[in-house]
């Protein structure tokens, strides 16, 4: 099994607990094939990763296994839109074993034709609920995502999607762009696009869940011009943060880490480390720790990286074939 967050996977995402419980909680997953399978489990985040407690996964994915939108509250947002045009939908909480199917969304390949598209899950801190946002770029007759894009909201209390038709997103969301949610808004990492269809630059196009808006937030030029080639968003402590990807000479490969120290200040972004690969042996950067360790893959195996030793451990995890 391959333990990555773009294919069957192994994938860590924080469970939010209140502040009073140490240490936090992980939610860990890795997908077998033998059974075809989908396996979760939640771990103490502590020096071992001592077991909490083994899930009852209950679905069944037609694309073999859901994508992780997010988590928010303890809740999971899972998607079953891998491989092809399938718009399941699935709000679970796992610590009550309690599940709900969002119903279809309006924009679909029957009703619209070909189109890509990203979802954001995030909560609502006015409104006490929780929300997800469907941005979809409909194919024009020459092969380009028009924008501005259709958006979809659905919130519990509305019970359905609304269509948002003043969102005025000028920016591509690549087709299931991984998100963050922070400061009370979802984030992707998106690009500008010129007239002739190529990529311009790349920045961060955020939604807040409160007020139903989207924003755009710049990155600094050094990964602007990488044009979101290999750029991978993500939030260390209470900041966000945008992990760069590498390739040096040779084997050697780097992942260069920044981070937005005051929120929407492109001025704040500061270049904060970076891990040298030299037989790039490590996979993806998948998270972070309470204690602000690195989570990655390599060979199969779930690994920690600490940044001030410098040391990578390898944590017993690893997916079964």
């Amino acid at each position: 099994m391959v333990l990555s967050h773009h294919s069957p996977s192994f994938i860590s995402t924080h469970l939010n607990r209140n502040k009073q419980h140490d240490p936090p909680l992980l939610l860990l997953r890795y997908c077998s094939e033998r059974p075809r399978k989908e396996h979760f489990s939640i771990h103490h985040d502590n020096p071992t990763l001592d077991d909490y407690a083994e899930l009852d996964f209950p679905f069944h994915s037609v694309n073999w296994y859901f994508r992780i939108v997010g988590s928010c509250n303890g809740v999971v947002c899972l998607s079953d839109d891998h491989m092809c045009y399938v718009h399941t939908i699935i709000l679970w909480n796992p610590s009550i074993r309690k599940s709900f199917n969002l119903p279809r969304p309006s924009v679909v390949f029957q009703t619209h034709g070909p189109f890509m598209h990203s979802i954001g899950f995030g909560f609502d801190s006015i409104n006490h609920e929780c929300k997800v946002v469907r941005v979809t770029y409909v194919g024009d007759d020459d092969g380009f995502d028009i924008v501005p894009p259709e958006v979809e909201l659905y919130s519990l209390s509305r019970g359905c999607w609304q269509s948002i038709s003043y969102c005025g997103l000028q920016s591509i969301i690549p087709e299931g762009s991984p998100q963050v949610y922070i400061n009370g808004a979802v984030h992707w990492i998106a690009y500008d696009r010129k007239t002739n269809g190529s990529i311009h630059r790349s920045l961060i196009v955020s939604f807040n869940m409160c007020d139903e808006l989207f924003w755009e937030i710049f990155l600094p030029d050094s990964l602007a011009a990488q044009c979101g080639i290999d750029i991978e968003i993500n939030v260390f402590g209470e900041s966000l943060c945008v992990m760069h990807d590498v390739f040096l000479s040779g084997s050697n490969q780097t992942y260069d880490m920044w981070v937005m120290e005051k929120y929407n200040v492109v001025e704040s972004w500061t270049k904060l480390f970076a891990i040298i690969d030299y037989q790039q042996s490590l996979g993806p950067v998948i998270g972070f720790r309470k204690n602000s360790e690195v989570l990655l893959e390599r060979s199969e195996n779930l690994v920690s990286y600490d940044l001030k030793t410098k040391e990578t451990k390898n944590l017993g995890i690893h997916g079964v074939g």
